[in-house]
């Protein structure tokens, strides 16, 4: 029981992080980027606003992505020993992946913050 639900934890936060995160993370990035050559058509008042929507909802889908891996590290704790040495290379692997986006995100949070 422990190792089937500990894979799909997982694979629930390996699909959210590649679907939600990125996406949110890489439409911050773009809009940041066209924020800054105040350039495509957009107002600045406009673009503000969409980069602040897309602050908040990278926040929101950062914090699921933590919590969802929190899960996972307790599934893992629970897993059966065989499995648990190439299950923690996995978690190391998103763990260290986790952290490069919130360095990226608080990064990116404070070049909107000098913008302003």
């Amino acid at each position: 029981m422990g190792d089937d639900s500990t894979w799909e934890d997982f694979r629930q936060f390996k699909r959210f992080v590649r679907a939600r995160l990125f996406e949110c993370f890489n439409d911050f990035k773009l809009r940041h980027s066209e924020y800054r050559k105040k350039t495509h058509g957009y107002s600045i008042k406009s673009l503000e606003h969409n980069l602040r929507e897309d602050y908040f909802r990278f926040e929101n889908d950062l914090s699921i992505a933590v919590n969802l891996f929190k899960k996972a590290v307790m599934r893992y704790q629970e897993a059966a020993p065989a499995q648990k040495l190439h299950f923690q290379q996995k978690l190391e692997k998103a763990e260290r992946k986790l952290s490069e986006i919130q360095h990226h995100f608080i990064s990116l949070k404070m070049r909107l913050s000098e913008n302003n």
